[in-house]
């Protein structure tokens, strides 16, 4: 934390990197950090030299995990929004239409579809790898993928 109590990255050494000036920040992976610049606001994306390199415009934002970052877009009055994953130029790789996403692993990832109460899991393209499990039936969707059982 700085003196205005907003984060910054230091490095190794303890010598401050990127200067104090978000809220909140989450680690760098594939050179990219995303960061909350003001309390309540949208998150972006910064790269290592602290430049905003993805505007703020997300609900949540996640690292990047298997080229892939998890975000939340859209229901600005106070709702989480969906989830979708960008790439690092910003752009949508599968548009936000999940109420709830894992993080990418060994290129899946385990999302959930309210409307339909399923749980899924997705390639990095968005298709459809493992279809349809009902919730009730959900036991673990973090890495492993273990969907559930009858």
């Amino acid at each position: 934390m700085g003196e205005t109590g907003k984060q910054a990255f230091i490095d190794k050494s303890g010598e401050v990197v990127i200067k104090p000036g978000f809220y909140q920040v989450k680690e760098f992976s594939h050179g990219l950090a995303a960061v909350q610049p003001e309390q309540g606001g949208k998150w972006g994306y910064i790269d290592t030299s602290g430049e905003m390199v993805i505007s703020p415009q997300f609900t949540e934002a996640q690292s990047f995990s298997d080229e892939l970052a998890r975000v939340s877009y859209g229901h600005e009055n106070g709702g989480r929004g969906w989830f979708g994953f960008i790439d690092r130029a910003g752009e949508f790789v599968i548009s936000p239409r999940y109420d709830s996403a894992e993080d990418f692993s060994a290129g899946y990832s385990c999302v959930f579809d309210g409307n339909r109460d399923r749980y899924y899991i997705i390639d990095k393209r968005g298709n459809t790898v493992i279809d349809s499990v009902p919730a009730k039936h959900q036991i673990q969707c973090r890495s492993g993928y273990n969907l559930g059982r009858e």
